[in-house]
């Protein structure tokens, strides 16, 4: 039958099932295979695929069960030569998990070249399965939805799917913790949060996230001189990063953050002075967006601040806390969806009726044991 393949099962046979049964069980997992290579092959190569492609998902769905997806490209790349042009359109179909990574691929491509239009209608019109077959791909196609959706100004679901790419990714994968953290920090900047040193410059991330850290200082202190100094400085890492155009727009937060210091420091002051000291052009006419408590006065030339608002008296730490009751429950919620159960396999179960002949028969000999204690 060609080059042999050592089949390695993810899940070892029962001690109830026989060596026999063993045998008999593997025989027919590579029988099942060869009939659904061979029905696959013929289907590529009359250009029937969709015809039959329902078929052949449902025979391979029982062999999937008892196989690693290893072992499974193994077999049909061992059984149909390298040049022939059904082995990648095969290869695909069998394997789910070869489709995500497959998607996975195009986008970080399209990314790459910074298309980004291209990746979101390639991922709008890609189906995906709703529980991900390998939690590494869904973390890569989470960091590119990410990306995705920075760029599109869609600070919120950005944030969300970036902080679930660093969630997801293992440990050991330092350079995609260290990419995805890159683009989180950013986009939490430019919706206006405050960053604690700390998580830029803890354990082994520290030396990757240093133009960061610059960046995060100059948006907290406000003044736009330090900022284009930091941006400046940093702009060779930013640039190879691909994150240079998204902090260029870090510039509105910068300016935002100083008037809020600006406001909280006086209650009166002349636009000129505020003009200098967040290191702007001029005095300008600004826009209130609502962020920040104080009224311009545009005949006399100044800025007087307002009442200070009690926010423990507002709705904002009820809604605070409710955002941090749904992220818990969403992790509460994928932690449930990613645990995987053991196959029956080969166990050889009980029927109802020798069920209910032996619960009778214990509890006949526990009620026997109670009367031998009177």
């Amino acid at each position: 039958m060609g080059k042999e393949i050592e089949m390695k099962d993810a899940e070892s046979p029962s001690p109830l099932v026989g060596k026999d049964e063993a045998a008999v069980e593997e025989a027919s997992v590579l029988e099942q295979l060869a009939v659904t290579v061979s029905v696959i092959d013929r289907a590529v190569r009359a250009k029937e695929t969709r015809t039959v492609f329902n078929r052949v998902l449902r025979q391979v769905a029982g062999v999937r069960r008892r196989m690693q997806s290893k072992d499974l490209r193994d077999f049909v790349t061992a059984h149909i030569p390298p040049g022939n042009p059904s082995l990648e359109p095969l290869l695909a179909a069998l394997d789910e998990v070869g489709q995500e990574t497959l998607l996975n691929c195009l986008l970080a491509g399209l990314l790459d070249e910074g298309l980004y239009e291209q990746a979101d209608a390639l991922r709008a019109r890609a189906q995906r399965p709703d529980t991900a077959r390998d939690v590494q791909q869904l973390a890569r196609y989470l960091y590119h939805l990410g990306r995705i959706h920075a760029v599109r100004l869609d600070y919120s679901e950005a944030k969300e799917c970036l902080q679930q790419a660093v969630r997801k990714a293992p440990l050991t994968a330092t350079g995609f913790r260290v990419a995805a953290t890159k683009w989180l920090t950013v986009v939490r900047l430019l919706l206006g949060e405050t960053l604690d040193r700390g998580e830029l410059t803890r354990g082994e991330l520290a030396r990757h996230l240093a133009p960061y850290l610059a960046l995060t200082q100059a948006v907290r202190s406000g003044d736009l001189a330090e900022f284009a100094a930091a941006l400046h400085a940093h702009e060779p890492a930013l640039r190879a990063d691909r994150l240079l155009t998204v902090v260029g727009r870090l510039r509105h937060s910068v300016i935002r953050s100083g008037l809020r210091r600006v406001a909280a420091a006086y209650s009166r002051i002349s636009l000129a002075d505020v003009a200098a000291k967040l290191g702007l052009a001029g005095a300008g006419t600004p826009r209130p967006d609502g962020s920040i408590e104080a009224q311009l006065d545009h005949a006399a030339g100044e800025m007087r601040a307002g009442a200070t608002r009690d926010v423990y008296g507002s709705g904002e730490p009820a809604a605070t806390f409710h955002a941090r009751i749904a992220f818990c429950m969403d992790i509460h919620n994928e932690a449930l969806k990613a645990m995987r159960y053991e196959s029956l396999g080969g166990l050889q179960l009980e029927d109802a009726d020798k069920l209910r002949e032996r619960q009778e028969q214990e509890l006949q000999a526990a009620l026997e044991d109670d009367g031998m204690d009177f």
